[in-house]
């Protein structure tokens, strides 16, 4: 007899299950689809801010960096040379690194190259404090400073987000990096 209650239970029960599924399953979607497209995007932000990080690295001027190490002249570049030639090196950096970033919607301004010949002085202090004679000593190396604004726009994959980022996320870099460079038996020594 109690069984006979639950089993006809069971029954008027269907109908509300399916509907509550019905309810349930779209909200179930959207959350997993922004989980996969907040990934997504902080993905590409680590792969954008890595590979731009890698490419002011490895960033040379060519002729002009050692014509300035030679001379002991400080040479400076911005404009859109500078856009061109950091452009040109974060492109070839992707492909080296094969990151997923599609350079066509990457945006470089405002970039600026400066060779500084023994105009920056750096203060060496040993962290532990052991070595006196080098400690707190100070020194004046040649050095780069490679300074841009750059934006890369980024697009959901899901479909259920496309609605809501229509317009895509808008990644920024602020890349400033100083670097030191020598030249060491004539070649380009990189720090």
């Amino acid at each position: 007899m109690l069984m006979s209650k639950l089993v006809n239970k069971s029954k008027k029960e269907k109908g509300q299950a399916m509907v509550e599924f019905a309810i349930v399953l779209p909200l179930f979607l959207l959350i997993v689809c922004f989980l996969i497209d907040v990934s997504w995007v902080v993905y590409n932000k680590v792969q954008f801010d890595y590979s731009l990080r890698k490419m002011a690295i490895q960033l040379d001027l060519g002729p002009q960096q050692k014509h300035a190490l030679h001379t002991n002249q400080s040479y400076i570049v911005d404009g859109g040379w500078a856009n061109t030639h950091i452009r040109d090196m974060y492109e070839k950096n992707v492909e080296e690194m094969g990151a997923p970033i599609d350079v066509s919607r990457v945006t470089i301004e405002n970039s600026r190259i400066a060779v500084l010949a023994g105009k920056r002085e750096f203060n060496y202090g040993v962290p532990d404090g052991t070595d006196k004679d080098r400690a707190n000593s100070k020194f004046k190396t040649t050095t780069m400073e490679i300074a841009s604004d750059v934006k890369y726009k980024v697009y959901p994959i899901t479909p259920f987000s496309k609605p809501f980022l229509k317009d895509g996320v808008e990644l920024k870099n602020n890349l400033y990096k100083i670097r030191r460079i020598e030249l060491v038996g004539g070649k380009n020594q990189q720090w």
